[in-house]
């Protein structure tokens, strides 16, 4: 089912130039991920990421955060 959804739904995204955006360079790719495809979220468990709390427009959660706001916009 995976692979299925993926060949339907996963884009190809270059990326040129990465951006400093967190206090781990390394994570720097992660965040450029997400603004460049203009994501809604970006789940993590990563504390560097999730300090920052949004990038761009997308916002930055773990997974409990997630699967808390996901399950109360699907009631």
């Amino acid at each position: 089912e995976l692979l299925a959804w993926r060949s339907t739904n996963a884009i190809n995204i270059n990326i040129d130039r990465v951006p400093e955006r967190c206090r781990d360079p390394k994570d720097d790719y992660l965040l450029e991920l997400a603004v460049q495809p203009k994501a809604i979220y970006l789940v993590s468990g990563d504390n560097d990421i999730l300090e920052l709390g949004t990038v761009g427009d997308c916002r930055i959660m773990t997974v409990a955060q997630f699967e808390e706001e996901f399950l109360q916009d699907s009631r």
